[in-house]
């Protein structure tokens, strides 16, 4: 069974509340939605049960922490043997620079976000880790000069929201 035809539009509320506030507490989440607090925590624990909310994050201003050059990385492997990309994940797991990396598609085997303090900083990270990485044939590099979108809350598919309002019509 589809995990969504278990959603109804009040944890569709939640989700998308707690996906622009994760500290938003259980009485304001209640309020908002319409619930009791006690139907509205059994629903939040749903979606935890349910491993739809995996976790919940603090963001932390990067700017403010000195790590003001961010940067996305194309990473291309001689191969993707099994060893290789197990070498590769070990490799950048002990990176903390690099603070996200998506296997991919295409041309390129991985992208990587990372950031540093400055370009300097880049630069030596690029030289005494990333390019000492073993399984690496490539690696081809972009500096983020502004962002203009970013965390933004997943689009919940509404297939059950559909289905009841198509059903009504």
């Amino acid at each position: 069974m589809n995990i969504l035809n278990k959603l109804d539009e009040k944890d569709h509320e939640i989700l998308n509340i707690l996906q622009k506030d994760a500290r938003t507490t259980n009485a304001d989440l209640a309020e908002k939605i319409g619930l009791s607090t006690a139907s509205t925590l059994e629903r939040v624990r749903k979606l935890k049960k349910l491993g739809i909310i995996k976790s919940h994050h603090t963001k932390l201003d990067h700017h403010k922490l000195s790590l003001t050059t961010s940067s996305i990385v194309q990473i291309r492997l001689h191969s993707l043997k099994k060893e290789n990309v197990a070498a590769f994940k070990s490799a950048i797991d002990e990176i903390s620079e690099v603070i996200e990396c998506y296997q991919v598609t295409g041309d390129t085997d991985f992208f990587l976000k990372m950031v540093t303090t400055d370009i300097t900083a880049y630069q030596q990270l690029l030289v005494e880790k990333l390019s000492t990485i073993e399984p690496i044939k490539s690696i081809r590099s972009a500096i983020i000069l502004t962002t203009l979108k970013e965390n933004s809350p997943l689009p919940i598919p509404n297939t059950m929201l559909n289905a009841i309002q198509e059903a009504s019509n």
